[in-house]
Formats: structure tokens, C-alpha cells, sequence
């Protein structure tokens, strides 16, 4: 679950083709995707990661899709693939989907639905792990839900986005300066917290994910499934609180000439932001989904900064830094 390794691959002759459709995967699931046009180069790419899903052109110079494809499950025979056809005909999509193990195939006119394939792909690759490479599963009960027991979630893949994120709404001033210097004592205030929200260029279908992602239940498992793959030390209702005397002075760290009038101090909480990818399973027939998800769970810190204003009506924004709770 290392997010600095692709699991995307998309291979074209068509060197910006390839990055374009990488690019429309990536930017959909947030899931890592490369691109490459070098047949040779993708050999050693397959090598080198650990693929999931691949996604070939049929129609390239040195090595059709499917002659490539039986090269690469030579070296990793769990990986899924995708052909891109805009030549091929009708027998030689069914020979590659029969015989090859190829999961799904897309026309090139109808490539801005490449990501559900993608999405599919990547729920087989999963479904089809040994046992003891199963993704974590989440204990997820909804009374509300009748036929709720039908269904089994698990986590498929979790990889941080960003380490310190900060909502650009959740500034919050907690003090103002107007004289020319003051003592003051601030306190700041902790709580844990996970915020979840759902993808929103998935599939109508794919959003009623969001029925039961309010509850405790589910929070819980998400907040013990990070914590089992990145070490987070900061439990669900954890509250804190510090308190920073600090003797704040108007005219320091004015823009030079000018004169300031006022001092706003404002902070924000600081989250780590995480992809998440949900495989919901039916026990009944076996068919999953992948719904992917971002969360964002607080830390123990907040970003702090000072909004000056001037005398000529101009201002200015210092950022502070973070102040560890």
C-alpha cells in the first residue's frame, strides 16, 4: 500500500496518447498511473513495479497488445489488462478476452469511460488475490439496511495524498492585535477527527457508497485500517489542548515602508489526506465494485499564520508555521 508505487500501467505507440490516457486514470481514481509507448521499456517497468492493471493498444509497430500481454504475465501472472482497440475486429477481442484473460476492452471513441474499466480491472485483480493477500476487511453493520449483510467491504487499497493538508475554509481567527504590543495567552484546542468524501466522478451507482458513511461503525474501521498501515498514533476522541503566552508586538515583520493598524491571528487544523479505494463484494454472486473515497484525519497540530494590515488599505499574510498540541 506504498503510495509512491504505480499500480497503473497504459501502454500506446502513441507516446502523448498514452500520457493523456494515464493522465484521465490518474486524475479520476487518484490511483499512481504510468505511461509508456516502448514495448522493451514496458518489459522492465513490469519488472521493476507491481502492476495491477494494464491498459494496451492492440495495434502497435513492434508487438501487438496481445503478444505483449502474454510477455508480461509471463513476469506477473496476477495482472489484469485492458485492450484499447480501434482496428481490431470482433473475433480478435473475444480470442483476447477467452484465451488471454484480458477482463474488458474499450473503443477508442469511448475512452472517457476508460476509468470504470479501470475500476473494474482493478476489483478482479483484487478478487482474484491468494488468501493471504486479501485486502482488510471492514466489520461494517447497518441496522437501517435490511439486505445489508449481503454485501462485504474491504479495503483495497489506502495511500496518502498529502502529509499536511489545510482547508482553505477552516481558517478561523483566535485573535486580533490593535495596540502596539500585548502579552497574550492563546489556547489551542484538539480533537480527533476523520472526515470522509466520496469520489464524485464515479458512477451514479457507485455513490450510494455514501448510505452508511456516517456511521461510527464504519469511521472506526477506517481510522484502525490507517492506523495498521501507517503507524498513526491519534486515536478517534482524543482531545487536547495547549496553551502559548507570547508577547506579540504590531509593527514586527511589517512590509518595509509601510505602517501596520491591525494584526488578525488565525489558525486551521492540519489533516492527513488518504485515497482510499472500498471493494464492496456481494456475497450472494460474487460480483464487486470499487468506490473510491478520500478521508482526512486530523493531527495534533494546526497551521497558524498573521493576516497584517496596513495603513495605505493594502495587507499581507505571514505564514507561521504549524504549532504542535
Amino acid at each position: 500500500m506504498n503510495n509512491n508505487k504505480p499500480e497503473i500501467l497504459v501502454v500506446d505507440d502513441d507516446k502523448e496518447a498514452a500520457q493523456a490516457f494515464a493522465e484521465l486514470i490518474q486524475s479520476r481514481l487518484r490511483i499512481s498511473t504510468l505511461s509508456e509507448s516502448d514495448t522493451d521499456v514496458v518489459i522492465d517497468l513490469v519488472r521493476k513495479f507491481c502492476f495491477k492493471v494494464i491498459v494496451l493498444d492492440q495495434r502497435m509497430p513492434k508487438m501487438s497488445g496481445t503478444d505483449l500481454y502474454r510477455a508480461i504475465k509471463k513476469i506477473n501472472p496476477h495482472i489484469k489488462a485492458i485492450m484499447i482497440t480501434g482496428e481490431a475486429d470482433r473475433r480478435e477481442v473475444a480470442d483476447a478476452m477467452e484465451h488471454l484473460g484480458y477482463v474488458g476492452f474499450i473503443e477508442k471513441n469511448e475512452l472517457e469511460n476508460l476509468h470504470s474499466k479501470v475500476i473494474q480491472a482493478y476489483a478482479k485483480y483484487e478478487n482474484d488475490l491468494p488468501s493471504n493477500e486479501k485486502p482488510l476487511s471492514l466489520s461494517v453493520y447497518n441496522p437501517l439496511k435490511t439486505r445489508f449483510f449481503t454485501k462485504r467491504y474491504e479495503i483495497a487499497s489506502i495511500h496518502v495524498v498529502h502529509e499536511d493538508f489545510v482547508f482553505t475554509d477552516k481558517w478561523q481567527t483566535y485573535r486580533t492585535l490593535e495596540a502596539s504590543e500585548e502579552e497574550i495567552e492563546d489556547v489551542i484546542q484538539f480533537e480527533s477527527e476523520l472526515l470522509i468524501h466520496e469520489e464524485r466522478t464515479v458512477s451514479e451507482k457507485a455513490r450510494l457508497f455514501g448510505h452508511f458513511k456516517w456511521l461510527p461503525s464504519f469511521k472506526n474501521e477506517l481510522d484502525m485500517a490507517i492506523e495498521k498501515t501507517y503507524g498513526s498514533s491519534v486515536k478517534n476522541n482524543h482531545k487536547r489542548s495547549r496553551k502559548v503566552k507570547t508577547l506579540h508586538k504590531l509593527q514586527d515583520s511589517v512590509e518595509e515602508g509601510k505602517t501596520a493598524v491591525k494584526k488578525v491571528f488565525e489558525h486551521s487544523p492540519v489533516y492527513t489526506e488518504y485515497e482510499i479505494l472500498i471493494k464492496c463484494v456481494c456475497r450472494l454472486c460474487g460480483h464487486s465494485e470499487i468506490y473510491p473515497i478520500t478521508v482526512y484525519k486530523r493531527l495534533p497540530k494546526v497551521a497558524t499564520r498573521i493576516c497584517i494590515y496596513y495603513t495605505d488599505k493594502t495587507n499581507s499574510v505571514i505564514d507561521t508555521g504549524p504549532m504542535t498540541l
